[in-house]
């Protein structure tokens, strides 16, 4: 994985935590996402837990709505979940990306409803409520994935392969 992916992955994950519990404090996307569906296909276990609780910290620290240390267990449980799983999806194109992302989502979103329920404070009451949290969101959360790390990465990939081209092509 070249440095500036992650760079730019990881830029563009943080200022969506940040401006997206700015500007929508109350819509529970799961902004890093996306980096953890890239990250999850790149690193080896043990730094994707790594990179797990430093996205939870920063996490909790944007976000108003759960206790600290809540988004890194989530985190943790998504990653230690799809880890086995990655293996299915190592082609680099985008449906296979948005659904990791998806997968990402839903597990911590999953998470974050067994949370709500453990402590009491549940903030949907019907079915539809539950559907929004589990499926609409995490659709969410691909689309977006694809649409602000995904295809950024790829143009990057495709701007620097046309100004170094292999020897090969030559």
């Amino acid at each position: 994985m070249q440095k500036k992916e992650l760079v730019i992955a990881s830029g563009v994950t943080c200022c969506m935590a940040f401006f997206g519990t700015l500007f929508l404090p109350e819509c529970r996307l799961v902004a890093f996402a996306p980096l953890l569906a890239y990250l999850l296909r790149k690193f080896s276990l043990l730094s994707l837990f790594w990179w797990a609780i430093a996205m939870g910290i920063i996490a909790d620290s944007t976000s108003i709505h759960y206790r600290f240390g809540l988004s890194s267990a989530a985190y943790l449980v998504a990653v230690g979940t799809l880890y086995p799983t990655r293996r299915h999806f190592f082609e680099d194109k985008p449906f296979p990306f948005a659904m990791l992302c998806y997968f990402v989502s839903c597990i911590v979103g999953v998470f974050f409803t067994l949370a709500s329920l453990y402590k009491g404070t549940i903030h949907f009451l019907s079915f539809w409520g539950f559907a929004r949290e589990i499926f609409l969101t995490p659709a969410i959360d691909a689309l977006m994935g694809l649409a602000l790390v995904f295809v950024p990465i790829k143009a990057y990939i495709k701007k620097k392969d046309l100004k170094n081209p292999s020897p090969e092509e030559a």
